[in-house]
């Protein structure tokens, strides 16, 4: 599966809407509302050739699309960045192990900011002993314990910002909040 979106606003929406009402088969109010929200925005759910073709299709009508593939890539498929730097032509991504990754600007497909949240979840069950009055007179003194059982749950949740920097030949480079990546050179 792929996923299409409008990665610029169109300079005619009444055309557009037309375009991908025809395109999709949506109702026209159906294919407004889809190209309302600010880029990118997501036009639609698709299969591979499908969603190339609709690219296509969109592009021949003066909008600017792509489709991406719905898998999300981990951060195992990405380049982790500690440090960048980039002038007029490239922008060079550097990771943690050395690796860099440098790409042309006109190869940056999409620039995206997110939000990556992690959530843990424990589970432990404590079980304690007390004196129990009530058990030592029914026993005869025989037991004077009783033992409880009980179950306490906590849960972690942490957010970070990220932004994903996205090239033409499929590779992404995560500069992420904790990881604080530094501005090698700055060439405006």
């Amino acid at each position: 599966m792929k996923l299409v979106a409008l990665v610029r606003a169109p300079e005619r929406p009444d055309e557009a809407a037309k375009v991908l009402a025809s395109a999709l088969g949506l109702a026209p109010a159906e294919a407004r509302l889809r190209l309302g929200p600010e880029p990118p925005a997501l036009l639609a759910r698709l299969d591979p050739d499908k969603a190339d073709a609709l690219v296509v299709t969109l592009g021949k009508a003066g909008l600017a699309a792509l489709a991406v593939d719905v898998r999300v890539p981990t951060d195992k498929d990405r380049t982790i960045v500690r440090s960048f730097s980039f002038d007029d032509r490239v922008v060079t991504f550097t990771s943690r192990a050395g690796d860099s990754m440098v790409v042309s600007w006109a190869d940056v497909v999409a620039i995206l900011r997110g939000l990556r949240a992690s959530r843990s979840q424990v589970e432990q069950v404590e079980k304690s002993k007390r004196f129990s009055v009530g058990t030592a007179v029914a026993t005869s003194g025989l037991k004077m314990t009783r033992t409880s059982t009980r179950t306490v749950r906590s849960s972690e949740e942490s957010t970070e910002q990220v932004i994903l920097v996205f090239a033409q030949d499929g590779h992404a480079a995560l500069l992420a909040e904790r990881n604080r990546p530094t501005t090698d050179v700055w060439r405006a």
